[in-house]
């Protein structure tokens, strides 16, 4: 039995970019095969809380949504060429438009400010009860780790930019379970052949170790790899980035309330070092409501501009080219520092006269 529910007239409203996140989540899994025509494309589907974007080959099967409150259900299969006609209809959006969705029989219609866009739905075939599919995969217990084969290729469908993905496959034969925020999946394993699972792990188990040799000793990753620099702030994904300023925010506002008010300069810095992580954090988070993909494009590209050392350099040139003066600043932060300088020698003299 599908998950198949019938189309209403009823228009969702969603964000362009949100609707093209969700598609592009979507768009490695869908099928090949002329035979399964109700997998050639994106099924898309409203339940009244959120809006899914499905597709699956039989070998791969992603789920990603958006969360969107609509009274209504309704669900229909996009055919691959009219996604790639909807996707570049939605970039003409700036991916910033609100767009509305109108599902009929045989079309569904989105609406936006530079129009309106109708492209035509499958309706041969039925297309698989997911729902039950991905249940079952989520409630069934996780046994000691089998020994399983994967297409690397396959694989490969899952990457996104800064994404942390979390993995499980519950038992010998069955599907790896992926999940992500936003994202679910399961991917096939790959069939053995040449043998058991149980022959074909110690062969392969095997032949490495041989190719080791007898003098390699056991060791841990924490005895042998380097220990991460003393101070370095690793910041891959938005997780990562959303810890580091929450902890700064926390931490910054501690050292306000137990800074001694005879010292203005350290108050202000606790105050001016929570302040910019709140902000930052509010930021990021908005950004990541807004586009998942930049967010984390972003974040990872920070990372790596952190890890060069060279902020400052970058600083600079983005001060400059927005039309301020880096050496103006640089003068006036100067002057300021030897004037707090004066100020507090001379309070030094004065206290030192009195004594």
């Amino acid at each position: 039995m599908s998950d198949n529910q019938p189309a209403t007239p009823e228009p969702v409203g969603i964000n362009a970019r949100r609707l093209s996140h969700i598609l592009t989540e979507a768009t490695p899994h869908m099928s090949e095969d002329d035979r399964l025509p109700m997998l050639q494309g994106i099924r898309l589907e409203a339940d009244g809380t959120n809006l899914f974007a499905l597709a699956t080959d039989r070998y791969t099967f992603a789920v990603a949504r958006t969360h969107y409150t609509q009274t209504g259900r309704w669900a229909v299969t996009v055919p691959a060429v009219e996604v790639d006609v909807l996707q570049a209809w939605l970039a003409a959006h700036h991916y910033v438009a609100r767009i509305t969705i109108e599902p009929a029989d045989t079309t569904i219609t989105f609406t936006g400010e530079r129009g309106t866009l109708q492209v035509r739905t499958e309706t041969a075939g039925e297309f698989p009860a997911w729902r039950g599919l991905f249940a079952t995969a989520l409630r069934r217990p996780a046994e000691e780790m089998p020994f399983s084969a994967w297409d690397s290729e396959k694989l490969a469908r899952w990457q996104a930019p800064g994404r942390l993905v979390r993995v499980w496959q519950s038992a010998q034969n069955q599907p790896l379970l992926l999940i992500a925020d936003g994202m679910l999946g399961l991917q096939m394993p790959c069939r053995h052949t040449g043998g058991t699972a149980s022959e074909l792990h110690e062969a392969a188990i095997g032949d490495w170790l041989d190719a080791l040799g007898e003098s390699s000793s056991p060791a841990e990753p924490a005895d042998v790899l380097p220990a991460k620099p003393t101070g370095a702030t690793t910041v891959r994904t938005v997780a990562d980035l959303t810890e580091v300023l929450l902890h700064q925010v926390i931490r910054s506002t501690s050292d306000l309330t137990e800074a001694p008010s005879t010292d203005p300069g350290a108050v202000a810095a606790h105050a001016i070092a929570g302040n910019h992580a709140w902000m930052g954090y509010r930021l990021m988070e908005a950004l990541h409501r807004a586009d998942p993909d930049l967010a984390a494009t972003t974040v990872a590209d920070l990372g790596e501009q952190l890890d060069s050392g060279e902020i400052s350099e970058w600083a600079w040139d983005a001060a400059t080219e927005a039309g301020h003066d880096p050496v103006a600043w640089i003068e006036q932060h100067e002057k300021h520092r030897a004037e707090t300088a004066a100020r507090r020698a001379a309070a030094t003299e004065a206290a030192a006269n009195q004594v």
